[in-house]
């Protein structure tokens, strides 16, 4: 692992502390970790979705009617959006 300094707002540093304090991570350092995973989650969850509408806009190839790639558009949402919590 690297170390890096990070400096955080006076709420930042605070939201951070609340969390190791109520026990949900046991450092600061674990509770940056996950909150970096979380974004770069979020962000390759952004490029698939790009890449998956790419692929439904160039249909031009397939005979698809626009219902049907609609539907495939709002399950590839659906799938995106992961399971409901």
């Amino acid at each position: 692992m690297r170390t890096i300094t990070v400096t955080l707002a006076d709420e930042q540093h605070s939201f951070v502390q609340r969390l190791v304090s109520s026990g949900k991570f046991h450092s600061a350092d674990e509770c940056v970790r996950s909150l970096v995973t979380e974004a770069q989650a979020r962000s390759e969850r952004e490029k698939l979705e790009e890449l998956l509408i790419e692929g439904l806009d160039s249909t031009d190839e397939f005979e698809d009617t626009l219902e049907t790639q609609a539907e495939r558009y709002v399950k590839l949402k659906q799938m995106l959006a992961g399971p409901k919590e």
